[in-house]
């Protein structure tokens, strides 16, 4: 079983992430994110940070603010960030990082972001 862990981000959001991961690998180098001990307002202890009760775990579809996401290039999704609030950017994020992780598209999210 792989280990998990919790990572914070400075705006509040939070995201659980297998060691040794893709996503794992950025966040503990992104500055922005922070390691933590507590998900969801539930103080984990650290050495239950790895346990899953795999008999309930359950494939949870992520309903995407931008329609046909996973079909489009980075070039055809820029666009449509402009459109998006702090909250949908998020959700775009977490899922592109989790996902295919395109650098290029990271960086134009936390762009949008900023103009906000």
């Amino acid at each position: 079983m792989s280990e998990i862990l919790y990572y914070r981000r400075s705006n509040g959001d939070e995201v659980s992430v297998e060691v040794g991961s893709a996503l794992h690998n950025r966040l503990s180098a992104d500055g922005e994110y922070t390691q933590i001990t507590e998900f969801e307002g539930e103080v984990i202890p650290p050495e239950d940070l790895a346990e899953e009760d795999e008999t309930e775990t359950e494939t949870e579809t992520v309903e995407l603010p931008i329609e046909g996401f996973d079909d489009l290039t980075v070039e055809e999704v820029v666009p449509h960030l402009e459109d998006l609030d702090a909250e949908d950017l998020s959700v775009i994020e977490a899922y592109e990082i989790a996902n295919k992780n395109r650098t290029t598209l990271l960086e134009a999210i936390e762009a949008a972001r900023s103009e906000d």
